[in-house]
């Protein structure tokens, strides 16, 4: 069976079983025969239901799909992920209550009530509620079903906007937060789609999302207000690939009125935008500003009552935890004459600013999107692994990273996580301390998983580049894309049949990067060649303009060329095979298009001796490399000379070169016209002055240019 009917097939299976557990679903009725619930039942269909998602997973991991057929299977993996939402349109909650505190929060709002004063108890006790008579059946079935009654809103004011919002469209029911529930998850399925195609990955990884057992459960089924958080970090995310600083702090801001654990993006976000101690104090100005200004509705309210209902919830909650009940066990047996529980949890939060503290340490290394996105999925992940309320909803939040860096344990996790239901089942069997047992094996299974996952990828990588092991273990595509970039001053004379070469090599970019030339280099590029991509720089640096070139390409690997030379045909399939061969870059063995004995015998020593066994690339020898390991690398030193071997030097640090024996054809006019000898020992000279006088470029630049 190919790949096409193997995802038809399992669509249509997973679809059926979402039906089915629709229809279970009204099994679940409110305070009626908790001992008969189907929860056995449910669980076994949701097994299934990750069994089948699993497959189409691995089918992304393993294979290496090229263009082709992928917008069928895109579209075939949104029509379902779709139709599965609306089958539980008509369903039941199943083992959930959260919606129910969620209406009266809206309701509250609309009828110009403060959430944050009363808790619902109190509101309906003191009549504060106005009881619409045509309604009184639907108000007093919310008012039975909302848990902890007793306590004030844990919610934040962009919630609180949401579910007022909701109330407006269907007062005293579900229908509008349902419809804003199913709109919010298909913005997110779009966003995946843009954000996944900005980072040249497989599109079909948008599957993890949307055909997610526990998204479907947790979002399509139980309502959980955490949709509307997730689709606030995907616009982050998105906002930030685009550039838009402004949008991508504005939608985390959003994300933080929704829920408070968005706040934890927040530092790697200013880290993000490069800016020192000071002026990240501007966005963070903004940023607090945004969410004191979402409590200004809600001001009338006393400032300790904003926060009672969270402050409660943070210390007193404890539900399907994980690492939180080893760092219990640990200092329970500690002679402490304080309160254990509130000990643990203020262990938890110093344990997670550490982790945080790492994280915002490693990003300000190397500030690239893909640190970024690394460093928010570690740091999620660790926050729920920590937190003392494991609810499965939480785990939620890891999708937007997920999808970019799929991980085998974290998503075998969102099925282990639905062992948190059994806790009902013991529950009302009387059987409740069996849970202990099922939360050794919820977690337990997921750091052995993990332990192993870490381990073979480990041994995997060993010797191997990372970047494109990444490239081809986790988004399924077997060729990186390659850029030709092109620095030129004055070139007017042989720009056309140059760039009529390069284009013909077939590499994803052509990017040519003007120094200024006085000769209309740059205006003729623009005229003759519009699909090529052309950049000026205020003056002729050759690293500054190759600096420029890498900063605006899209692809995955470089390729840094001179003007003047002729490259193999297969050039560019040459350094893909590298590239997927785990090397991190390297360079062309090159030839003179005019030469004399002399030169021919000195370009053999060249290759032979200084590039084969050395390593000792120079710009002539059409450097290579990841974007990952340039960005590692900060570019090209900006030194008056000998940036390519200063590159070189860091890069031989970094990983395997690769020498590709057949050569690119390099002009030799300058032998010519300096006089073959004076220009070899020119040459010899600035390199012995450079490695072992240690003279400074500007020097060696003053004799190179004789």
């Amino acid at each position: 069976m190919n790949n096409r009917w193997m995802l038809i097939l399992s669509g249509l299976i997973i679809l059926g079983i979402n039906i089915k557990i629709s229809l279970l679903s009204h099994s679940f009725i409110f305070g009626v025969g908790h001992a008969d619930r189907p929860i056995i039942e449910f669980l076994g269909y949701m097994l299934l239901a990750f069994l089948v998602y699993w497959l189409v997973l691995e089918q992304l991991w393993r294979n290496k799909p090229g263009r082709k057929g992928e917008r069928f299977n895109l579209a075939w993996i949104l029509i379902i992920g779709i139709l599965v939402r609306f089958v539980y349109f008509p369903s039941q909650f199943i083992q959930e209550t959260d919606p129910y505190r969620y209406v009266w929060d809206g309701q509250m709002s609309v009828s110009q009530h403060n959430p944050y004063s009363y808790s619902p108890q109190d509101a309906f006790e003191r009549g504060i509620l106005s009881l619409d008579p045509t309604r009184q059946e639907a108000v007093q079935t919310i008012n039975e079903r909302i848990n902890h009654p007793d306590v004030k809103t844990i919610y934040p004011p962009g919630a609180q906007f949401l579910f007022a919002l909701s109330q407006k469209i269907s007062p005293w029911s579900f229908g509008g937060w349902r419809g804003m529930v199913a709109i919010a998850e298909i913005l997110i399925l779009i966003l995946m789609v843009l954000i996944l195609k900005r980072l040249k990955l497989s599109l079909g990884w948008v599957a993890l999302y949307a055909w997610s057992p526990l998204i479907i459960k947790e979002f399509t089924n139980s309502l959980h207000l955490d949709v509307f958080a997730v689709l606030f970090i995907c616009l982050m995310i998105y906002a930030l690939l685009k550039k838009h600083h402004r949008l991508a702090l504005l939608s985390l801001a959003i994300a933080t009125s929704i829920k408070w654990f968005a706040v934890i993006f927040l530092p790697f976000l200013l880290i993000m935008f490069r800016q020192n101690f000071l002026r990240s104090l501007i966005p963070t100005v903004m940023f607090s500003g945004l969410i004191a200004a979402s409590y200004l509705p809600f001001s009338n309210a006393k400032f300790g009552t904003l926060f009672e209902g969270l402050l409660k919830f943070s210390a007193e909650w404890k539900v399907n935890d994980g690492l939180f009940t080893i760092i219990t066990s640990v200092i329970h047996k500690l002679p402490l004459p304080f309160d254990t529980n509130i000990v643990s949890r203020i262990a938890v939060v110093l344990i997670f600013g550490l982790i945080l503290l790492l994280s915002c340490r490693w990003l300000m290394r190397r500030r690239t999107i893909s640190r970024f996105l690394r460093v928010s999925l570690i740091s999620l992940s660790a926050l729920f692994f920590l937190l003392p309320t494991g609810n499965p909803w939480y785990f939620t939040w890891v999708f937007p990273f997920l999808i970019i860096f799929p991980s085998r344990a974290l998503v075998a996790f969102s099925a282990l996580v639905f062992l948190y239901y059994l806790d009902f089942y013991f529950m009302y069997q009387n059987q409740r301390d069996m849970f202990t047992w099922v939360r050794l094996l919820e977690y337990g299974l997921f750091f052995t998983i993990l332990g192993l996952e870490l381990c073979f990828r480990h041994r995997r990588l060993r010797g191997k580049n990372k970047f494109s092991q990444i490239l081809l273990d986790r988004t399924g595509q077997g060729n990186p894309t390659v850029a030709i970039i092109i620095p030129v001053y004055n070139e007017s004379k042989v720009i056309e049949d140059s760039l009529k070469h390069f284009i013909s090599l077939g590499a994803n970019e052509v990017i040519i990067v003007d120094g200024k030339s006085a000769d209309g280099t740059y205006d003729r590029i623009k005229e003759k060649f519009p699909e090529v991509m052309c950049y000026q720089t205020a003056f002729p640096e050759r690293s500054l303009q190759m600096n420029l070139g890498a900063f605006e390409s899209k692809s995955d690997v470089f390729i840094f060329a001179h003007i003047d030379m002729n490259f193999p045909l297969n050039a560019i399939e040459m350094v893909r095979e590298k590239i997927q061969n785990g090397f991190i870059g390297g360079g062309f063995k090159k030839a003179y298009n005019s030469s004399t004995w002399l030169l021919r015998l000195y370009i053999y020593l060249l290759n032979q001796v200084y590039l084969a066994r050395m390593h000792c690339l120079v710009g002539t020898n059409a450097m290579f490399v990841t974007r990952e390991i340039f960005e590692r690398m900060n570019g090209f030193s900006e030194v008056a000379l000998l940036e390519d071997m200063i590159f070189s030097e860091c890069l031989n640090k970094q990983g395997r070169i690769a020498i590709i024996d057949q050569p690119v054809i390099v002009s030799s006019r300058k032998y010519f016209k300096n006089g073959v000898i004076k220009q070899i020992l020119r040459n010899i000279r600035i390199v012995l002055g450079y490695k072992f006088l240690h003279e400074s470029p500007v020097k060696l630049r003053e004799i190179y240019q004789g």
